[in-house]
């Protein structure tokens, strides 16, 4: 028997279900917000800034890794009403356009590159509010390393030491999933490097749209006085992994203190909270909960410092370590949001880029969160390769206005 085949000059569209993300997005004004932060683009433009950054998104949530991919996808998104999918040299020349001037501190032993564009982070944050994600009190910060080899990118450090590769390491603020602060960093910075100065722009950002934050949580880089005495003064609780240091073990080896058995993540150890004057100071101790776990030698120490003195050790201990939740976020930015590929030579575009990026993941916790709200075949935890196979990839076509899907699931709550 000998297979046939049929040809049809109608226009499927294998990406149909974006169709619903568009719509609710459009639904929330997001495109308004985008012109109200950035402003209008000269009249003889073809293309605004909401459509260069709000499409390349679209592009991405059905899938597109490359810019360039949106040559691909402009032939699927182009016959959605609405959409004006831009070339792929037009959103690189905008998103250059987007950027601001890298800034250069030297040192006696290097010269440092940070790239702070708090326009593009006022829009970010701005869209988290718009969508309702802000949910919570503590800000978690961390940095991380983007290894790539760019024009200006610089050998980066691991665990302090000089690390074998090149990139970047930007700073990040969460609230949860939700990334509300980024700033770009060149690989040879330090995590410690000025992290005073760039947490106190995450906190003049937040406060700008009266987003409280009631906790600081953060690894042993933020041990630092500087950023102990912002958060006292700014009445913050500090929960920060501390450094170890001979003070410190020697606090911690007083034979008289008590020791309390816990456990975590089913393992035994002990703990025990201490009266801490960190840096030499003289006044204004911090509590160091201190948890040991007996090795060959001894005993392995490790300290979170906090101002906190009414949760007990292991609810310490707990918190600090939910913590562990932005390695998730990074994962999910580096592959699902294309961190892991940086299309520009510079950090100041490639920071743009990462913004909008992270855009792009806020947009995603929105449409997956209402969705799941509304039809059975979306879940909160879908990553975003589930997504686009479980309901971005439905087959469809424009009739007449209207759209016709090739598929048994039940779109049409979205639609109410």
């Amino acid at each position: 028997m000998k297979t046939k085949i049929t040809y049809s000059s109608q226009k499927i569209n294998p990406f149909s279900g974006i169709f619903f993300a568009i719509k609710s997005i459009k639904k929330k004004k997001i495109a308004k917000l985008i012109l109200r932060h950035l402003g209008k683009r000269v009249k003889q433009t073809k293309y605004s800034y909401s459509d260069i950054i709000l499409n390349w998104i679209f592009c991405n949530l059905c899938g597109a890794q490359r810019i360039e991919d949106s040559v691909k996808m402009k032939y699927y998104l182009d016959n959605i009403p609405e959409i004006r999918m831009p070339s792929p040299d037009m959103i690189l020349r905008i998103f250059r356009k987007l950027s601001t001037k890298t800034e250069t501190f030297n040192t006696q032993r290097a010269t440092h590159q940070f790239n702070i564009n708090l326009t593009m982070n006022k829009l970010m944050l701005s869209i988290s509010d718009k969508l309702n994600l802000i949910r919570g009190d503590t800000l978690d910060y961390d940095n991380v390393i983007l290894e790539c080899e760019k024009y200006d990118s610089n050998r980066t450090y691991k665990d302090g030491e000089k690390y074998k590769v090149k990139g970047y390491q930007p700073g990040v603020g969460f609230i949860g999933k939700v990334p509300v602060y980024i700033e770009g960093r060149n690989g040879n910075s330090s995590a410690m490097h000025k992290m005073d100065e760039t947490i106190g722009r995450a906190f003049e950002i937040l406060k700008e749209k009266n987003i409280r934050i009631k906790r600081f949580r953060s690894d042993a880089a933020a041990y630092q006085e500087k950023i102990i005495v912002m958060m006292e003064k700014k009445g913050i609780e500090y929960f920060i992994r501390c450094r170890n240091s001979k003070a410190l073990i020697s606090e911690a080896e007083i034979p008289c203190l008590k020791w309390d058995e816990i456990f975590i993540r089913e393992q035994k150890l002990e703990s025990t909270s201490l009266e801490y004057y960190p840096f030499n100071r003289k006044e204004n101790p911090c509590r160091v909960v201190v948890v040991r776990s007996l090795n060959e030698g001894g005993y392995n120490y490790r300290g979170i410092a906090t101002n906190n003195r009414s949760l007990t050790d292991q609810q310490v201990i707990n918190f600090y370590n939910q913590r562990g939740a932005i390695e998730r976020n990074f994962d999910m930015l580096g592959n699902d949001f294309n961190w892991k590929r940086l299309p520009f030579s510079f950090l100041n575009e490639n920071t743009v880029f990462m913004i909008i990026e992270a855009i792009g993941s806020i947009i995603y916790q929105y449409l997956i969160r209402n969705f799941s709200n509304k039809i059975d075949f979306v879940g909160r935890r879908f990553r975003l390769k589930r997504f686009i196979f479980q309901f971005i990839m439905v087959s469809g076509e424009w009739v007449n206005h209207n759209i016709k899907l090739f598929t048994n699931r039940d779109y049409t709550p979205l639609l109410e």
